[in-house]
């Protein structure tokens, strides 16, 4: 892995906890990152999933994106999901959901994985 994609990992493991990480690195400088037990909230069914995302060897230059949650995870009043959600796909051998919130005009000094992830899991929240 590159060092800024060594330090986007450390920094996610300061806001997200270091047992909530696995990290794979890719073969390119990059890594693909799961984070464990986040909290979608009570519109979801289960409210507690798995996001995940890879963190190309650009870090910090380039987006992260997409992101994806587990594929079992169902609106709690059994609604479709909107605009943003797409799936089931498999990622990383996983079933999964895939979350598309594309940034454009990244600044690398504020839009780390870290703030991009918290504002992914903030927009979930919120549909």
């Amino acid at each position: 892995m590159t060092p800024e994609v060594e330090e986007a990992i450390q920094e996610l493991k300061k806001t997200f906890g270091d047992d909530n990480l696995s990290v794979t690195p890719d073969s390119d400088g990059g890594a693909f990152v799961i984070i464990h037990n986040i909290d979608l909230g009570e519109k979801y069914q289960p409210p507690v999933t798995w996001i995940g995302f890879r963190i190309t060897f650009q870090c910090p230059e380039a987006d992260v994106y997409p992101h994806f949650i587990d594929g079992n995870v169902k609106r709690s009043d059994g609604t479709k999901f909107g605009k943003g959600f797409s799936g089931p796909r498999k990622w990383q051998e996983r079933h999964s959901l895939q979350i598309s919130r594309r940034s454009h005009h990244i600044n690398p000094l504020v839009d780390t994985p870290t703030t991009k992830l918290i504002k992914v899991i903030q927009w979930i929240q919120d549909q």
